[in-house]
């Protein structure tokens, strides 16, 4: 069992996260539906997807600088995973960091549903298109945020800065690219946050199988290279 500060600042982190990021297009949406009912332009006012983007990479950014040191800072259940997968972080602290995870993100959709008065998604992720396709871009997309997260995984002089400049840029542009296709969740909780409290379930298992399998992937083929690098001595 993971140490109870552990769980606490997964809990905090993914709290954070969620409020910042799913925060974002909520209040965004706010100020343009304002906007709109006052008889101004629609849209202006809102964040845009490149500003929610940013919401989400720096919230990703700050909570690694703060509580990377405490936790590693996962605030995703299939990074957690995948870095177990790496070897990296002990299997039977998985489910501890998914539940501390889980419900970091429902307090912070449950926050947003109080501070908001509204009944939309809170946030929430949806497909624009088909289910598989948002399915096929969570897993490339999380392909990719773990290739990154992998390579600062095995470089022991990779400082907490970096890392965290790292990864919330990855998260802010992988944001900015699917966002308007899948949502760009790469994180079951961050989906299931706002899923469980505004009672929008449908889709919910492409924000689980995409990451979680994309994620897990990458993390077995990196474990393999790094293995097949050290058995030749490089």
């Amino acid at each position: 069992m993971p140490p109870p500060h552990h769980l606490a600042a997964e809990a905090f982190g993914t709290f954070c996260m969620v409020f910042v990021g799913a925060g974002s297009i909520v209040f965004s949406e706010a100020i343009s539906f304002s906007l709109g009912a006052a008889g101004s332009l629609g849209t202006v006012g809102s964040l845009g997807n490149v500003g929610i983007g940013a919401a989400f990479g720096v919230s990703v950014f700050a909570v690694i600088l703060i509580l990377g040191r405490i936790s590693g800072a996962h605030i995703n259940p299939a990074v957690t995973l995948g870095i177990a997968l790496l070897g990296r972080f002990p299997l039977t602290f998985v489910a501890p960091y998914w539940g501390a995870q889980l419900a970091g993100a429902s307090a912070a959709a449950l926050l947003l549903r109080v501070v908001s008065r509204t009944d939309g998604n809170l946030g929430g992720t949806t497909p624009s298109g088909t289910a598989v396709e948002s399915l096929l871009v969570e897993i490339v997309i999380s392909c990719i945020l773990m290739s990154v997260i992998a390579t600062n995984a095995f470089d022991s002089k990779a400082s907490r800065f970096a890392v965290a400049v790292m990864v919330g840029a990855t998260v802010g542009v992988l944001a900015i690219l699917a966002g308007p296709i899948s949502g760009a969740s790469i994180n079951p909780a961050r989906s299931f946050g706002p899923a469980v409290v505004s009672g929008a379930f449908a889709y919910q298992w492409v924000y689980w199988v995409g990451p979680l399998v994309g994620m897990s992937l990458t993390a077995l083929v990196v474990r393999m290279v790094v293995r097949g690098k050290s058995r030749r001595g490089m």
